[in-house]
């Protein structure tokens, strides 16, 4: 018999297949660099963690066909989508979740002309030195090139646009075992003083100390 926690992962997988791509927009303005301090949100207590890789888009397109995504790429860099996980769903407060000040961590630079296959690049994520996250672009649930077609319909992608993976397994919140009484530790979230590497052997590596905002 399987457990729960496989068939809400199977759900949660029917879900994001179901339709098409699933996406949200995060706030450029949310920007931060590797070395910048993590702002630690006063909304939340428990702040999250998500390796992903990221595509830069070079040529800029509308209705853009999966099959030439490729040429409408310009490099490859790193992407720690830093998320607020208290009581939230796929409903409207989600981009609320993942937007706010530093909550977009990219870098450390774009790789080009390197001959990368976006779909074979190795990701990690590490959390005060311990491997939490490990994967690789080849399981995503969509393609780079079918988020490309899907984003692109109607809506014109500009150069300098990044597309992002989505995460491997080991966030935080993927990882923290439900109590009986339905709430969910946070000894796993990252706190204060916390230091998170995202990495590719790749690409390189993207570090964030999280800090206690002072005003």
């Amino acid at each position: 018999m399987r457990s729960s926690r496989a068939r809400a992962l199977e759900a949660t997988i029917n879900r994001l297949l179901a339709g098409g791509p699933k996406f949200f927009v995060k706030d450029h303005r949310a920007v931060s660099a590797s070395g910048d301090p993590l702002r630690y949100p006063a909304r939340t207590q428990r702040l999250d963690y998500e390796a992903e890789v990221a595509v830069v888009i070079g040529k800029g397109g509308r209705d853009i066909k999966s099959d030439d995504f490729t040429s409408h790429v310009w490099g490859y860099t790193l992407f720690n989508d830093w998320s607020v996980r208290d009581n939230v769903s796929f409903g409207p407060d989600f981009a609320y979740s993942k937007n706010f000040d530093t909550s977009a961590t990219i870098g450390p630079w774009i790789v080009v002309n390197e001959g990368i296959d976006p779909q074979d690049i190795p990701i990690e994520c590490r959390v005060n030195g311990e491997l939490r996250q490990s994967g690789n672009t080849h399981s995503m649930v969509h393609s780079f090139a079918a988020l490309g077609e899907h984003l692109s319909r109607d809506t014109t992608l500009w150069p300098g646009d990044l597309i992002a993976s989505g995460t491997p397994k080991g966030t935080a919140v993927d990882s923290s075992r439900q109590e009986t009484d339905g709430s969910f530790p946070d000894t796993l979230f990252v706190k204060p003083g916390d230091v998170v590497e995202v990495s590719s052997t790749l690409i390189g590596t993207i570090r964030n100390e999280v800090v206690k905002p002072t005003g």
